[in-house]
């Protein structure tokens, strides 16, 4: 990847909290196995490793990742790891198809709202569908 392509990563996940290393890959896989109940990476960490860490938003981290491995032919998602659990590329990219928070939050207060706005429209209505009587009423007597 070329320095620029790199940049448009990093500044990409920065905006969903998250940062890209690249990491040599004896380091990391010291620093993996010094965690106790990590998953074991030996088989993912071979040749140039990029290592992204998540803030708060797992599935914002992998529509980047997965927008960018589509978009350039170097970059290979080869495994994730989410609460402790090693996750394939596969889960990875299927985790990508998922609705952010954003767009959950979204849903949740749809959902919530719902009953409020449908109650609303109904008593909204009682006083229309009154009106409406009472001028065809005087529209009769005329």
């Amino acid at each position: 990847l070329t320095v620029q392509q790199i940049t448009d990563i990093r500044s990409e996940l920065g905006k969903v909290d998250a940062k890209m290393k690249v990491v040599k890959n004896r380091l990391m896989l010291r620093a993996i196995q010094s965690q106790d109940g990590s998953p074991d990476m030996t088989e993912f960490l071979k040749g140039p490793t990029a290592v992204t860490f998540s803030g708060e938003d797992p599935v914002g981290v992998a529509k980047i990742l997965a927008k960018f491995a589509g978009e350039l032919e170097p970059l290979e998602i080869r495994a994730g790891v989410l609460d402790g659990d090693l996750m394939t590329a596969k889960d990875v990219i299927g985790l990508s198809k998922l609705p952010s928070r954003e767009e959950l939050y979204a849903k949740l207060l749809g959902t919530l709202m719902a009953p409020a706005s449908n109650l609303v429209r109904a008593l909204n209505g009682l006083p229309t569908k009154v009106a409406q009587v009472l001028a065809a009423i005087r529209d009769t007597k005329e």
